[in-house]
């Protein structure tokens, strides 16, 4: 025990990292850069849910959408009720600085989905403290199906889940930090609120991130004490960011007749009006999915499908099955050795445990229809579980005396993992493929 404290306490910090590591990540980030940006704006037309948000986009800029929207305020957001509107803002400030072109209404999820890896990395390296899991993991986030194929869309989740994971990735340093004895600066604190804040303008996914934040910060021993100075930080500046990207209403209200004038007092009913609605909303859908099913990946959810004469254009949205199995095992795993485990890597475990319960496990108190991709920010936590599983399993086993067939077996595993991955990156990636080929490879149903 002492041991591991002392291995803690000397963790480096990532601007302390070797050459290598630091190489290694930024190729980890280009690769993500590639798979999320090359072909993105390829399809000239609106793909899913961009009939929505696009056309939002184009109202909040004065300009006349492509879609025909009823009741139509020009600079207000017409979706009021189905999400905060920052994502929005987002593709609505990307076009006003490039032009209305497909590729730049999904500029802003490219961008941010090409750094989720790194960040995904770093929040490896704070539960585990190796590098080898850091980069893994950081892999693993790079070539995610769910990831990559919401980083191509023009969707709220696109800058939800980068901020989000964001969010985790400061909360975390700060946990470090303290328990290093090192001071934890207000610029910091008011960073984390802020970050937390930008997650929950862009969609409600920022909700699950500060319950998992506040129960995290309140469980552990080195925060507990100090709720007077992360309460407000997870409340209080997160309300005021998320007001803030309603600024559009300011001068002169939401201009709904159900909603009072004053955009200050109507803001409220109008939060409680999106709960209700968000919350019970339920519609037929072909592609919905319970959440019960979503470990099973039995139904995912069908982004694009184009049928030209040479060529085949598939567009899903799902995780890959087998590294989810494979997270889950190793959550299980290390829950069932945490005994065994130093003190850091115990900790590591419950809080990927309690990321589970919060990104995928709220979904089931919900009686509202849902989609598989609603799982992104879930898988994500569960590529940090299978790449620490994996890396930590190997050094477990050097120290046996069967060492071949164990490590013969992990390796099985992960070459698995890859042939998954490459199987499945066209229908993520949208990828176009002849149309004997796909027929040959997928399933036409």
């Amino acid at each position: 025990m002492a041991y591991a404290r002392i291995q803690e306490w000397h963790r480096p910090a990532i601007e302390t990292q070797p050459v290598w590591y630091r190489a290694a990540m930024g190729a980890v980030t280009m690769l993500a850069l590639l798979l999320r940006a090359v072909g993105v704006g390829a399809y000239p037309h609106l793909i899913y849910d961009e009939y929505y948000y696009v056309p939002a986009a184009d109202v909040l800029l004065h300009r006349h959408p492509p879609t025909v929207i009823k009741n139509m305020v020009p600079g207000i957001d017409p979706n009021l009720l189905s999400h905060p509107p920052l994502a929005k803002e987002l593709i609505a400030l990307s076009i006003y600085l490039l032009g209305n072109h497909p590729w730049v209404w999904r500029l802003p999820g490219v961008v941010l989905g090409s750094l989720t890896p790194l960040v995904v990395g770093l929040i490896a390296f704070e539960l585990f403290g190796r590098r080898a899991v850091s980069v893994a993991a950081a892999l693993l986030a790079a070539v995610d199906g769910l990831l990559i194929t919401m980083s191509r869309v023009a969707l709220p989740d696109s800058p939800a889940v980068p901020l989000v994971l964001a969010g985790m990735w400061l909360m975390l340093v700060i946990l470090r930090r303290l328990r290093r004895g090192q001071p934890v600066s207000w610029a910091r604190w008011t960073g984390l609120g802020a970050v937390m804040g930008l997650a929950l303008a862009s969609e409600w996914i920022g909700g699950q991130a500060l319950v998992l934040a506040a129960c995290w910060l309140a469980a552990a021993p080195e925060s507990r004490r100090l709720w007077k100075r992360w309460l407000p930080v997870l409340v209080i500046i997160p309300f005021a960011v998320y007001y803030a990207s309603y600024f559009y209403a300011w001068p002169s209200g939401y201009h709904q007749a159900w909603l009072p004038r004053n955009p200050f007092w109507a803001f409220f009913p109008l939060q409680v009006m999106m709960f209700k609605d968000m919350w019970h909303l339920t519609f037929f859908h072909p592609w919905t999915s319970n959440a019960w099913t979503w470990l099973g990946i039995p139904r995912p959810t069908a982004l694009l499908l184009t049928i030209a004469p040479h060529h085949t254009i598939r567009m899903m949205a799902f995780s890959d099955p087998w590294l989810v199995w494979m997270g889950l095992a190793a959550i299980a795993g290390g829950l069932l050795l945490i005994r065994r485990q130093p003190a850091d890597q115990r900790r590591a475990w419950l809080f990927l445990l309690w990321w589970l319960l919060c990104f995928y496990g709220t979904w089931l108190t919900t009686p509202r229809s849902k989609f598989l991709y609603y799982f992104t920010t879930a898988s994500v936590g569960l590529d940090v579980a299978a790449a620490a599983g994996l890396v930590l399993a190997w050094r477990a086993a050097e120290r046996i005396p069967w060492r071949v067939w164990a490590q013969t077996g992990l390796a099985f595993f992960g070459l698995v993992g890859v042939l998954s991955i490459a199987y499945l990156l066209p229908l993520w990636a949208g990828i176009a493929m002849p149309r004997p080929f796909y027929h040959a490879v997928w399933s036409p149903s």
